[in-house]
């Protein structure tokens, strides 16, 4: 459990990234605990600079608002605005409300705009958390290490920004979704069985349904294809393993379900935008955080 908001002070901090880390896929560059009391707060998310980075920022109290894609959202406690930068939106605290206390991450990489981009797709830009929520809890640890200036090396601040993002994608997951309830068995099945030779077809008859028919219903309500999402899940058990140095990426390979080191790259690629041995130097899941 967390403690009590009100007993953390407000205030932020800068992470200076040594050249030789920009190449890292993820990494926090800044995090704060802000309250803003005037109209002066106010973003435009095409005046940030041309720098990409994704902003998290999770409402303690008061209300702020955010324009996005043409909506306008009242953003309350227990809800976070995750935001492409630069990009068409505007946040503000709004004349009718006299405060805003938030804390707030902002990360850079190569792997964070596609990562965002499929936040987005998946979820919007308005997200519903709870203060023990695994984003939340790790928003305010890597702020706190960060005031205490205990937030190590470039690499452990890039692993606590990819635990983040892993975070935040388990969040949204479509398995914690009841529209997508009817396919617990099916996703618990591809967890259990994703480094053996899975078809779609094997998949659909777990689902008891013809494989067009699954296709289609699996598709519509998870927002992407039973093959995808098996792609996903093998890449996301990879990276667990790319942990341990003793396994070869052949090895890792296999493990996960993959036919060959090359797909297993040529995936990871696409996915998170870099090799599996970049990631695994990057020490992104180094065991001394874990």
């Amino acid at each position: 459990m967390l403690k009590s908001f009100s007993q953390i002070p407000l205030g932020q901090f800068q992470w200076v990234v040594p050249l030789r880390s920009l190449a890292l896929p993820v990494r926090v560059t800044s995090a704060g605990y802000s309250e803003e009391t005037t109209t002066a707060y106010d973003w435009d998310g095409l005046r940030r600079g041309r720098s990409e980075f994704t902003l998290f920022q999770w409402t303690v109290s008061g209300r702020g608002r955010l324009t996005f894609a043409g909506e306008s959202f009242d953003v309350r406690p227990g809800q976070a605005m995750v935001l492409p930068i630069p990009h068409a939106h505007r946040y503000f605290l709004p004349r009718d409300s006299p405060h805003w206390r938030f804390f707030y991450l902002c990360l850079h990489g190569t792997a964070v705009p596609r990562l965002t981009g499929e936040f987005l797709r998946d979820r919007g830009p308005v997200w519903s958390l709870a203060p023990e929520s695994a984003p939340v809890r790790l928003a305010v640890r890597i702020y706190e290490l960060g005031r205490r200036n205990e937030l190590g090396n470039s690499f452990q601040a890039s692993a606590l920004a990819y635990e983040f993002l892993m975070a935040l994608g388990a969040e949204k997951d479509p398995a914690n979704d009841p529209v997508s309830g009817r396919f617990a068995e099916v996703l618990a099945f591809i967890e259990s069985n994703h480094g053996e030779e899975i078809q779609v077809g094997e998949l659909a008859g777990v689902a008891g349904m013809s494989r067009f028919h699954f296709t289609r219903q699996f598709t519509q309500a998870l927002g992407t294809s039973p093959g995808d999402y098996l792609l996903q899940t093998r890449v996301r058990h990879a990276a667990r393993l790319l942990a341990d140095p003793r396994l070869s990426i052949k090895e890792i390979a296999g493990r996960s379900g993959f036919r060959s080191a090359n797909y297993l790259g040529k995936v990871f690629r696409r996915v998170l935008g870099v090799s599996p041995r970049q990631f695994r130097n990057s020490g992104m899941y180094s065991n001394r955080l874990r």
